[in-house]
């Protein structure tokens, strides 16, 4: 399946897992639930 091979290539073992993407590398990452406007403020920083 394609989505255990992504799991296995970014190391998710837990869910929910989030990973932040910019220039396509991880900026962030973290496991476990998060508000909506945690959320939007981190992909925000991003910018």
């Amino acid at each position: 399946m394609q989505e255990m091979d992504l799991g296995s290539q970014y190391g998710i073992t837990a869910l929910p897992t989030v990973l932040l993407f910019k220039a396509g590398k991880i900026e962030k990452q973290w496991i476990g639930l998060t508000k909506k406007d945690v959320l939007k403020a981190k992909v925000e920083q991003l910018g």
